[in-house]
């Protein structure tokens, strides 16, 4: 029996609810004062002396549109990930590769026979990418890193080579190749290369 009553107490509950929401312009709103000077408000007058309060126009605040944001589809933006990149898209966001260290003609002077080559460039390397560093003509490494040790080397002119490659070993862009020397200052010279009297 309880349940029952329950039950029915809902249904009347969900249908004037349905009622307000749906037609809220036939909702009226009373105001009563019981006899120890309450204030009741109700959606039916409880006497004689009730009043229909006028409520003000419910207040409606449009939500503002949102745009989600949209990932760049200019050909410098990253691609989405795991998408096959074109070839021609890989050459245009890496034409800055370059090599940064050594600079041209630059003389490296002591008893150290390693010389450090450091290339950059401004997006780091989608997957599969690697620079290809060339010695004096000859491969010295396939690498990610963006220094590589050039060690053994002998005195005099040197020259560096760099490329990049696609995960298909397809050549991307090529660096600007520089030329270095390496010299071992002795008594008979200074560091501006010039000889003594005595010989080179």
């Amino acid at each position: 029996m309880r349940l029952l009553v329950y039950r029915c107490f809902l249904l009347t509950l969900v249908t004037f609810t349905l009622v307000f929401v749906v037609n809220p312009s036939t909702a009226q709103v009373y105001k009563s004062v019981d006899e120890n000077g309450n204030v009741i408000y109700s959606d039916r007058p409880l006497d004689s002396d009730a009043k229909v309060v006028e409520l003000p126009p419910i207040s409606v605040i449009e939500a503002p549109a949102y745009q989600l944001a949209v990932k760049g589809t200019e050909e410098n933006d990253e691609e989405d990930p795991g998408k096959e990149i074109p070839l021609s898209t890989l050459r245009k966001n890496y034409q800055d590769f370059a090599i940064i260290s050594p600079q041209p003609e630059e003389s490296f002077w002591g008893l150290d026979d390693v010389v450090t080559v450091v290339w950059n460039t401004r997006y780091q390397l989608q997957d599969g990418m690697q620079a290809v560093i060339f010695l004096d003509a000859d491969e010295h490494s396939k690498t990610t890193e963006r220094s590589v040790s050039l060690d053994g080397l002998v005195r005099g002119e040197h020259f560096i080579e760099a490329y990049l490659i696609d995960k298909n070993e397809q050549k991307v862009v090529t660096a600007q190749p520089v030329t270095f020397f390496l010299r071992r200052p002795n008594i008979h010279s200074n560091r501006s290369g010039s000889a003594s009297n005595s010989g080179g």
